[in-house]
């Protein structure tokens, strides 16, 4: 870690006075040019929202350097994920939106280039929309019996459905409220 910082610096252009036992001086590197990504396996053009896919692809960097990882964004790069790997790259989300949105991917490099406009996905987002899609929770009961009111603001369409997660605390008491809501559920996570 110590080297890789040495190493950092000579790309900045500044040099240590002296160095520690065991490190060596680094010279500024030559590397200028941001990696590239190929993207082998896209998700379908048109993805269902709340359904996992899986990404992979390559990456290379042409400018001598090394690849140092891979990011991707699906949130238009407000937010940005690492890939599994480097060179040979692979991950997972859930799809959210609806109509056109856009899968963004991008590598850098040990010299910290990076590419000025990532590799672009285009997508038109179709299906029934979901707040959770294929994320249930991670714990399906805590076993907390204290009462939460929760909301969600949403515009039903006819051919809409809302997941429902109901603790199996919940459950024990939860009375059904008849023409408003319904029976209550048979199970803990109702697609």
């Amino acid at each position: 870690m110590q080297q890789a910082q040495v190493n950092l610096f000579a790309d900045m252009g500044a040099q240590p006075t002296t160095l520690m036992n065991g490190l060596v001086p680094a010279a500024k590197s030559a590397d200028a040019t941001a990696p590239s990504v190929n993207i082998s396996s896209p998700p379908p053009a048109a993805p269902k929202n709340g359904k996992k896919y899986t990404v992979s692809g390559t990456a290379v960097d042409a400018g001598g350097g090394v690849v140092a990882g891979v990011e991707y964004s699906t949130d238009a790069g407000a937010h940005w994920r690492p890939a599994q790997g480097t060179t040979s790259w692979t991950f997972s989300y859930v799809q959210q939106g609806m109509g056109t949105e856009s899968l963004l991917v991008r590598a850098i490099d040990d010299s910290a280039n990076y590419p000025s406009t990532a590799t672009v996905v285009p997508l038109t987002v179709a299906g029934s929309y979901s707040v959770f899609g294929e994320n249930a929770p991670a714990t399906a009961d805590s076993g907390d019996g204290s009462a939460v009111e929760l909301g969600l603001r949403f515009t039903p369409r006819p051919t809409a459905s809302l997941p429902v997660f109901v603790s199996t605390r919940a459950l024990q008491t939860l009375e059904p409220i008849p023409g408003r809501y319904g029976q209550r559920p048979a199970r803990n996570w109702q697609p």
